[in-house]
């Protein structure tokens, strides 16, 4: 994935419009304050839902731990009270090295919502590859399984990372905190407002709201958007 020049800016513009955001600075957002504004009826590029097999998107990742300084909205996700524990989550593997992961509330990600993201890649990068049909990986894998929470989270991260090593994942999108919390097997405190953590030498977690959250929130949008230029800013992505 490139970082997009002057000749891009208005395109780019146009995607951020889309998502709510209607300012953009490629190298020193995060000190620039983004105004949220209605979403305008613009054409949506069509989502291809098709395995991806692209080139790499992302090279070598330094990361910025700079806090976000807004107040920022609750996450929610599966509970972790439940007797039973079942939980779901839904994988996009954009590319070799860049992975997208979120927590299934209630029902798998539909089309809105898949848009939504495709939108985002695209403000990221106007060369961003289409949005493949997801894959979903659930806990306990199998019915007759059972096991604590601890157990869910060892199992839900031990997968993690073997998909990670074995694909040379570098970027790792997890959309809700509560996705970041069962996936990262890091014992660091997870939050909105830090967004960005390594998670070894090659390859950094980002951690934003969730699709649910910034579909009813445009503040969720800015907080999201806050997240990847700070990372953007920092690292210069060919």
């Amino acid at each position: 994935m490139a970082v997009g020049n002057s000749t891009d800016s208005a395109l780019r513009d146009r995607y951020l419009q889309t998502l709510g955001v209607v300012q953009y600075t490629p190298r020193d957002l995060c000190d620039t304050e983004v105004v949220d504004q209605p979403v305008a009826e613009v054409q949506e590029p069509q989502v291809a839902y098709a395995p991806s097999q692209i080139q790499s998107v992302l090279e070598e990742i330094a990361v910025d731990n700079k806090p976000a300084q807004r107040p920022l909205p609750k996450s929610t996700g599966a509970s972790v009270q439940d007797k039973h524990l079942a939980l779901t989550f839904a994988l996009w593997q954009l590319s070799d090295d860049f992975l997208i992961a979120t927590a299934v509330e209630d029902k798998l990600p539909d089309s809105q919502q898949t848009k939504l993201l495709a939108n985002l890649l695209l403000a990221m990068d106007k060369n961003a590859p289409t949005v493949p049909q997801f894959e979903a990986v659930k806990w306990p894998p199998h019915s007759h399984i059972k096991g604590s929470e601890t157990e869910a989270k060892e199992f839900l991260s031990t997968l993690m990372d073997t998909r990670m090593a074995a694909k040379s994942v570098k970027t790792l999108l997890l959309l809700g905190e509560s996705t970041a919390q069962w996936l990262i097997s890091s014992q660091q405190d997870i939050s909105l407002d830090k967004g960005i953590y390594p998670l070894s030498d090659t390859a950094t977690a980002l951690v934003i709201p969730s699709l649910t959250e910034m579909l009813a929130d445009p503040d969720c949008k800015r907080v999201a958007w806050g997240t990847i230029c700070r990372y953007l800013s920092c690292n210069s992505i060919q």
